[in-house]
């Protein structure tokens, strides 16, 4: 598409310098406005593949629109005429149509059998293309297996893609999301601190109990009680993923910042001291939210 841009500003236009000079901006723009849409791909996650047809069909397009502007003349002495050109823009009418009615990049089918899972206190399951990080995985696993009884790991965790959830929206088009089903965590560039932060934001969700639990009400939690949950994510975050500086920068509010780097250092202490830390602050601030004997 980008040739085929370019040929057509430098046999549609006059002069030398103008035609590169739109072809250049006219590639940006083109690059910027299908990056929205998920049509540039270098690199992708498992639960998503290239569909072959969508693409089959864009790589034809593309070649019949190029072999339309090379039928056009381009020397100076026959420039193409307005019917000519007029013909060009009408090839390039399906491609267009084609880019915008079609997803190259789609949700892959689930893997079924050939998943892999670890055993443990939570059961963890990832795509078999990233069966390289299960050495990681099951550090992470033991370290889960080690927390005070006070935390309440879920029973399975899923790399997202996994299991999917279909539904239909209000467009009454079918739509496939990864809620509803088991926790799910995300492997960033073989990040630890990605799939740590997910894991470790399902065992908190489960420990406090904010997602099913009836004998709760988080709808009052004061300000300091939210931070004090914000230092318990960091902590169970860092001491997944065996203490170190996080690989991410954020954008956080300061509060939030302060809390995360209170939970952060608590991570770097003796490992008894962590816990005995974690379980006060979980028992803590369920004790003023949820009812007795919860």
């Amino acid at each position: 598409m980008a040739v085929a841009l370019g040929w057509a500003c430098g046999l549609l236009l006059d002069g030398q310098v103008f035609p590169a000079l739109t072809a250049v901006m006219g590639f940006f723009l083109l690059a910027a406005a299908l990056g929205r849409t998920g049509s540039i791909v270098l690199t992708g996650p498992p639960e998503s593949t290239v569909d072959p047809i969508a693409l089959t069909l864009r790589l034809g397009l593309v070649t019949a629109l190029m072999l339309a502007l090379i039928w056009l003349p381009a020397t100076d002495r026959d420039r193409p005429s307005g019917r000519k050109a007029l013909v060009a823009a009408v090839a390039a009418l399906p491609l267009v149509a084609t880019v915008v009615g079609t997803r190259p990049v789609v949700d892959r089918e689930q893997p079924g059998t050939n998943v892999i899972c670890l055993d443990g206190a939570s059961k963890i399951c990832i795509w078999p293309e990233h069966e390289k990080y299960l050495p990681q995985l099951q550090e992470l696993n033991a370290r889960i297996s080690l927390l005070p009884a006070t935390f309440v790991p879920p029973p399975l965790i899923n790399e997202a893609g996994i299991t999917k959830t279909r539904h239909i929206g209000p467009d009454g088009k079918e739509y496939i999301s990864y809620g509803g089903g088991p926790p799910i965590f995300y492997i960033f560039d073989g990040s630890p601190w990605s799939y740590a932060d997910d894991i470790g934001n399902a065992i908190n969700k489960s420990t406090f109990g904010f997602n099913d639990d009836q004998n709760c009400d988080w709808q009052e939690l004061s300000q300091s009680d939210q931070e004090r949950i914000w230092a318990v994510d960091k902590w169970m975050e860092t001491y997944l993923v065996g203490d170190g500086a996080p690989d991410y920068q954020t954008d956080a509010s300061n509060e939030m910042q302060v809390a995360w780097s209170k939970g952060r250092e608590i991570a770097s202490r003796a490992r008894v001291d962590q816990f005995r830390w974690a379980e006060q602050e979980v028992r803590d601030v369920r004790a003023r939210y949820c009812q007795p004997g919860r």
